[in-house]
């Protein structure tokens, strides 16, 4: 309990081609923008749009915001990477608390200040990007009015879908708001944690704020503003409940057998899929080492095994020999015979 807690998220899947957006009005101050968003990665390698910005009749002009293919972070505009991290993001296990600040009246008269980037509360040094590029002083920003913004992918195109969820997404034009107001680092763990932000008013007409709290309306906005979403294949089924504050274990896209295997709708489903071996492997993405626990899951397979293993002698990928049921350390169960497993022993039907 961090003494605020977000209980819910979007689930947003790229093989369901899920996105929303909405198209915004009112906009007075196009220099200044500020884009606040959680977000947990669910697949990797792959080009991602958190959320794309039309500033322009041209796609090439749109302010875009994602993970490259190697996994960097970067904001591209005006057919130009402004920013690429050297940091890559792949822990598939965390949530990443991401606020970016734009306002080309040049603060500070610093050009690079035109552009400033936030992971989990701690500004990305200049010298930390591999491309450092600035749009011009007095540049238009997003939020442009009559043109389409899309939360999930790539405007024009209809591509780089957004694989993962997203809680607290919050975007304005105008005089933006600071880092310090979405988020603070807990005193005890050191751990920056979210902050209520669901009485800031966006300052510009065209600002939104979403919470996803409301699973037959998960494109309202919260705020004043009333800048609601429309949704593209995007379900009540969608909402989460996994969020920065209540962070479950998902499968780990990183740490499967094969490597061929697909794994999507938020890293819940695994689809078994032919390829080298007969058994396919999967793992969560937290481990524990004490303590009580329990595993929730639904097998629809007639060979399925699930349950808790040691780690201590696995490689980098799960061997095929190696499973729930085949170690003295383990505990699960086997749907091919309804038995549990204590070691690798099978200890009688489940229930007995």
């Amino acid at each position: 309990d961090t003494g605020y807690n977000i209980d819910n998220s979007l689930k947003f899947e790229a093989d369901n081609s899920e996105y929303m957006h909405y198209t915004p009005s009112g906009q007075t101050d196009y220099e200044r923008m500020a884009f606040s968003v959680w977000v947990k990665r669910t697949e990797l390698s792959t080009a991602q749009l958190i959320m794309e910005f039309g500033n322009g009749t041209a796609n090439t002009s749109n302010l875009r915001i994602g993970f490259d293919t190697s996994d960097r972070l970067f904001c591209y505009g005006n057919s130009i990477i402004w920013r690429q991290t050297n940091q890559v993001f792949r822990d598939t296990s965390a949530w990443y608390h991401l606020f970016f600040l734009f306002d080309t009246t040049t603060p500070g008269g610093v050009s690079n200040n035109r552009i400033r980037i936030w992971v989990n509360g701690s500004m990305i040094d200049h010298g930390d990007f591999g491309t450092l590029n600035n749009p011009g002083s007095g540049s238009a920003m997003g939020f442009n009015n009559s043109l389409k913004q899309s939360l999930g992918r790539q405007t024009e195109d209809a591509t780089s879908y957004f694989c993962g969820y997203m809680a607290q997404v919050y975007g304005s034009g105008g005089t933006p708001p600071v880092v310090g107001d979405f988020g603070e680092t807990d005193s005890d763990t050191g751990i920056w944690i979210p902050k209520d932000i669901s009485d800031i008013t966006p300052p510009d007409a065209a600002g939104f704020n979403l919470d996803f709290s409301t699973s037959g309306s998960l494109g309202n906005d919260i705020s004043s503003r009333n800048n609601d979403f429309t949704l593209v294949n995007i379900a009540a089924a969608d909402q989460a409940t996994d969020t920065p504050t209540n962070n479950f274990a998902i499968l780990n896209p990183l740490f499967k057998y094969p490597g061929s295997q697909v794994i999507n709708e938020g890293a819940t489903l695994v689809t078994r899929t032919s390829g080298s071996g007969l058994n396919k492997t999967f793992y969560t993405t937290q481990g524990v080492t004490s303590g009580k626990w329990y595993i929730e899951a639904q097998l629809s397979g007639s060979h399925g095994m699930v349950g808790a293993t040691t780690m201590t002698s696995m490689s980098s990928y799960a061997p095929d020999g190696t499973y729930t049921g085949t170690q003295s350390t383990d505990i699960g169960y086997y749907s091919y015979n309804g038995q549990y497993y204590i070691g690798a022993s099978g200890q009688g039907a489940w229930g007995e």
